[in-house]
């Protein structure tokens, strides 16, 4: 019988963080498809995490919960027992989430002899040239996962010789296209509302640059667009977007939502995606706004580039550029046809590069090698 894909090898993923984000999404999803695929799938989450709920209900999965800090590889006990942990169970292959999982996930797996230690990047952050990260890149992982050619830049941005440039792996998001079926597209805007519906979605945070939208949407009134602007998230920063709103009257035009179940739903009924983020990997909410057929306008940053094609899928602004970021809003609005065009765009782009599917089995791949 010739050897499968997965005959007995136990793969791990480990992702600390303990509130839901693309990071999460894609440790869950490659989880489950590695599961699928027929190996056996153990899963390390922190207590009381988004991801662990989400998990529960997977069977075959076994989930393990532990308290995960900054600080935890420092505590001998935690290190030596996610050792045990790995050589009990005989784990190839380990999929690490954050930093914090690098250094307590990692370390150990080393100590275990895991035969595929593997980091998962996702942020466009430049790594600190440290002894102890020089260390880890170096001497703990064997290969690193970025999700663009941005992030994979930023590895090397203080230190070109981090880690062997052989070990860097682009491996983009996906959407599940089977769980997104090809948008209807209206040809004209006479069966549409005359109300511009824009949205974003995110935790509300610093990173996502929520601020931007507020002032985005002052712009927009202050060109009588009739409009509403819905924000699905929730983070620190909401009561302080929320006493803007109030204070430069956009109570009726800017509607929070909290987090969004239905993120489908939620895409479907707007006519355009706005991303107003400082910083971002492969953004799996613009993904899923693309396979919705939505053109998305975003700010010219880190992998943005890569993801949207600027006057064709979407519209790429300047950072900061609120004033000109209003002003595409309009033009496009305006231009029915260019606006179903780029959501036909945005669609076809997400088929060819971005499918789930294609994009998984290049993890696989790694770890067969």
């Amino acid at each position: 019988m010739d050897h499968q894909p997965g005959d007995n090898k136990k793969v791990c993923f480990m992702n600390s963080n303990r509130v839901w984000g693309g990071g999460e999404k894609w440790h869950y999803e490659t989880a489950c498809f590695f599961d699928q695929q027929g190996y056996s799938v153990i899963v390390i989450t922190n207590r009381r995490s988004d991801l662990y709920y989400r998990l529960k209900g997977q069977k075959d999965i076994l989930v393990i919960s532990k308290r995960v800090s900054n600080f935890s590889f420092f505590n001998p006990f935690k290190l030596n027992y996610f050792r045990k942990l790995f050589k009990i169970h005989h784990v190839h292959s380990v999929f690490l989430g954050l930093s914090n999982d690098v250094k307590l996930g990692g370390l150990a797996a080393r100590m275990a002899g895991v035969e595929q230690i593997i980091y998962r990047r996702g942020s466009a952050i430049p790594v600190n040239n440290s002894f102890f990260n020089r260390f880890l890149f170096q001497h703990v992982l064997t290969r690193i996962i970025t999700n663009s050619e941005e992030i994979r830049n930023t590895l090397f941005q203080r230190n070109p010789e981090i880690i062997n440039t052989s070990k860097v792996h682009t491996i983009y998001n996906g959407i599940n296209l089977a769980n997104w079926p090809a948008p209807d597209f209206f040809m004209n805007g006479k069966d549409r509302p005359t109300q511009l519906i824009l949205g974003n979605a995110g935790r509300l945070v610093e990173q996502k640059g929520q601020d931007y939208l507020i002032s985005i949407a002052g712009l927009l009134k202050e060109h009588r667009i009739d409009f509403k602007l819905l924000i699905a998230g929730r983070g620190d920063l909401e009561k302080s977007l929320k006493r803007r709103c109030i204070k430069e009257n956009l109570r009726e035009e800017v509607v929070f939502l909290d987090f969004v179940d239905d993120i489908k739903e939620f895409l479907k009924g707007l006519d355009m995606y706005l991303s107003t983020s400082i910083h971002e990997g492969s953004s799996h909410v613009i993904l899923e706004a693309m396979a919705a057929g939505k053109p998305v306008l975003a700010f010219d940053i880190s992998s943005m580039p890569e993801m949207i094609v600027d006057g064709d899928s979407g519209y790429l602004v300047p950072f900061g550029d609120v004033e000109q970021y209003a002003e595409k809003i309009i033009q496009l609005w305006a231009d029915k046809k260019a606006l179903v065009r780029m959501g036909k765009n945005a669609r076809v782009q997400v088929e060819k590069k971005f499918d789930f599917n294609t994009n998984v089995k290049k993890v696989i791949e790694l770890i067969e090698k």
